[in-house]
């Protein structure tokens, strides 16, 4: 399994999701842990980074995909 910490724009509401993704093989769980207003990308950068050194995992920065519904995908 893979972990690790990202960040999911959400244009629509112009915010910067902070996430946490769980992989295993085709199986990617995205948990949404903090939402910040889009002007405040770089609060949202400093708690991503803090964030995964705590877990002890990677901030990859942002990711492209974006899904809604945490906690719906299979």
């Amino acid at each position: 399994m893979k972990a690790y910490i990202a960040k999911q724009p959400d244009f629509e509401n112009e915010v910067d999701d902070v996430v946490l993704v769980l992989e295993d093989g085709d199986w990617k769980q995205i948990c949404w842990i903090k939402g910040f207003d889009d002007h405040e990308w770089k609060e949202a950068n400093i708690f991503a980074e803090k964030v995964a050194e705590v877990l002890g995992v990677e901030f990859i920065g942002e990711i492209e995909e974006y899904i809604h519904d945490f906690g719906d995908e299979e």
